[in-house]
């Protein structure tokens, strides 16, 4: 018999997610876990992990989270496969005790968890499926293809990180306040201002 190897962040993850809902779907679970990765890049400039997704049928898919929930199933968690109100049949994440502990992730994760739950713990199955299917990620990656979230980050690094860039805007939002530029707030007011030059 394979003992399996736990990825513990990952583990805390999974069970953060569970105790803040306290009972969610494979399917829901594994689009929170993504969103939190976009998440993270966005805001940290790092990944929460290192597990890969793939995209598949109902957006991104990760073989990782469902073989770590099996294996730590009985401790603080439990699987379950049931009928769902809709009379379809899923894997389900459900909690075990009133409370449990997370070692593995620092505070700046935890905001990020946080903030994920808060946004998408009790949106529709639906919702959370369409806003991982309308990522750039996901929409950049053919189906079956695992999706390139270090791409995602270089992407995200270059555009939100990039010291020159942004000391241009600090410039130029300053000279604005200055009153030496001009402000625009939509495409047309910059067509316009253009075409007074």
């Amino acid at each position: 018999m394979k003992l399996l190897t736990v990825n513990h962040k990952l583990r805390d993850i999974i069970v953060y997610f569970t105790y803040k809902t306290r009972y969610l779907t494979e399917i829901r679970l594994v689009k929170m876990i993504y969103l939190a990765e976009l998440c993270a890049i966005e805001r940290l400039g790092k990944r929460l992990t290192d597990i890969e997704f793939k995209s598949y049928f109902y957006g991104p898919y990760s073989d990782e989270i469902a073989t770590t929930g099996q294996a730590i199933s009985g401790e603080d968690i439990v699987m379950e496969y049931k009928e769902t109100n809709k009379g379809l049949y899923a894997t389900f994440f459900k909690t075990t005790k009133d409370k449990t502990c997370v070692e593995h992730l620092n505070d700046e994760e935890f905001e990020v968890l946080e903030q994920v739950a808060r946004d998408w713990g009790f949106k529709p199955t639906k919702s959370i499926v369409m806003a991982t299917k309308e990522s750039e990620p996901y929409k950049e990656t053919e189906f079956g293809d695992m999706i390139d979230l270090d791409k995602y980050k270089k992407d995200m690094d270059s555009t939100y990180r990039n010291e020159k860039l942004l000391t241009s805007v600090k410039q130029s939002m300053l000279e604005v306040q200055q009153g030496k530029g001009v402000l625009c707030a939509t495409a047309e007011d910059i067509d316009s201002y253009l075409d007074s030059l």
